[in-house]
């Protein structure tokens, strides 16, 4: 029997929401591309324990990630990602998810600065949040 072809085997992995609701985040190669669908926090913790569990893949390695829709559970990581780690893929949402993507990360900040009891709990900054849309594309849509 041949040698079965790795690039043809699919890997799916959950890094968040695996198993709870909340910091959505999965880990998919296949045919040589790794990518990653959503980046979201768990919105019942604070600081690191919010991430999903990037650790688990090599960051820099990632070729693409896709942001299905604005929720915190699925986008609220996205300005940590892009903006504290080695992530260096592209990043695509669809125009409407980006406009409310920075209205929503922005009350999400003025909210974990209020309501964190420490500067370090804060995982991003407004600053973060603006370099982060830069690196944003949109992807194309169809009715």
């Amino acid at each position: 029997m041949a040698e079965e072809d790795s690039s043809d085997v699919l890997t799916f992995m959950p890094l968040g929401a695996g198993q709870e609701v909340g910091r959505s985040c999965h880990y998919l190669q296949f045919k040589g591309k790794r990518i990653m669908l959503d980046c979201g926090i768990h919105p019942g913790m604070h600081g690191v324990d919010a991430l999903p569990f990037v650790d688990a893949v090599d960051i820099e390695d990632l070729d693409l990630l896709l942001v299905t829709h604005f929720h915190l559970d699925h986008c609220g990581a996205l300005p940590w990602l892009l903006e504290k780690t080695a992530f260096r893929g592209r990043c695509f949402m669809t125009h409407a998810t980006k406009s409310i993507y920075r209205m929503l990360i922005g009350d999400f900040i003025k909210i974990a600065k209020y309501g964190s009891g420490s500067e370090s709990r804060i995982l991003y900054t407004e600053e973060d949040l603006e370099r982060s849309m830069n690196k944003i594309e949109l992807g194309l849509t169809t009715p």
